[in-house]
């Protein structure tokens, strides 16, 4: 016990781990989870849109970067005007259009890329 606080160490020190690990453990289910739901999702887009390619980057690509606040970074090339005209992809288009201009590498330098319509690589 500290004396000049009246702390016990010893259980702040356990409480701390014990909350690591539970974040953890929380941050690895999602992770299953999100790789799961990207492989869906680029399934889906290639079996309804056909596109040339469909890249991915970003923590999904990289457990060791990815956390609590990691998203799905993925790109279509290849889309031809007559399915960027379908009012079905109205909203999705005009959406991405305001919000996300540029696509590139990440910082740092990793990305995924599916070179064929329904072909989910590594």
């Amino acid at each position: 016990m500290d004396e000049d606080f009246g702390v016990d160490l010893d259980r702040v020190r356990a409480f701390l781990a014990e909350k690591e690990r539970r974040r953890r453990l929380a941050v690895d289910e999602r992770y299953a989870r999100a790789t799961r739901d990207a492989r869906a999702i680029v399934s889906e887009i290639a079996a309804q849109v056909n596109p040339r390619r469909i890249y991915q980057w970003g923590s999904l690509l990289n457990r060791d970067r990815f956390s609590e606040i990691s998203d799905l970074d993925i790109a279509v090339e290849g889309l031809n005007g007559r399915i960027l005209q379908n009012p079905r992809y109205r909203d999705e288009r005009d959406d991405l259009a305001g919000r996300h201009r540029r696509v590139g590498k990440s910082p740092g330098g990793r990305r995924r890329t599916y070179p064929q319509a329904g072909c989910a690589g590594s």
